[in-house]
């Protein structure tokens, strides 16, 4: 698939010899001294594609009142659809090898390496919506608008008109 932003080497390039004329290429394949634009390509389709999924996630569930979980739900077949075309339906290969190599670590003799990263990034997420106040915030979005004002600190009980600037 082509992609403005990758770099390609130019006919002039390709036909040289393997001598003088040869350019040196740095690792992620673009020539020394210049940077290759995949390297914000990437992060910046994952951003944007992430922020479009939420995007739709929201509308739906305000729009349609549609449970959230059921919509998340939803999105995550339609990206996993999505991927499959976009690649074709092709498996990942050619991965960096200390990639590879933590993927295939086994841990105490039985656990994946996978296993206690992702136990520690639960451990971490608990302690962040347990103990923070980003994680009371984080908390409060949700599904019930009530126990979002409640724990906001906002008082629901009265419905009246604002209180005045003057009232001390």
């Amino acid at each position: 698939m082509f992609s403005p932003f990758s770099v390609c080497e130019t006919s002039a390039e390709a036909g040289s010899s393997r001598g003088r004329n040869r350019r040196r290429r740095g690792a992620n394949g673009a020539p020394a001294g210049r940077r290759s634009s995949k390297r914000y390509e990437t992060p910046s389709a994952a951003w944007a594609s992430g922020a479009l999924s939420g995007f739709v996630n929201g509308f739906v569930v305000e729009r349609w009142k549609i449970p959230s979980l059921i919509v998340t739900l939803g999105m995550l077949d339609v990206a996993s659809g999505a991927a499959r075309v976009a690649s074709d339906n092709a498996t990942v290969t050619g991965l960096p090898q200390p990639f590879v190599d933590v993927g295939n670590l086994i841990v105490f003799g039985v656990f994946p390496a996978i296993f206690p990263i992702a136990v520690g990034a639960v451990l971490i997420g608990w302690f962040v919506l347990r103990y923070t106040v980003f994680g009371r915030f984080i908390d409060a979005i949700g599904t019930n608008e009530e126990e979002a004002a409640r724990l906001s600190g906002h008082d629901r009980g009265s419905r009246g008109s604002p209180p005045s600037p003057s009232a001390g």
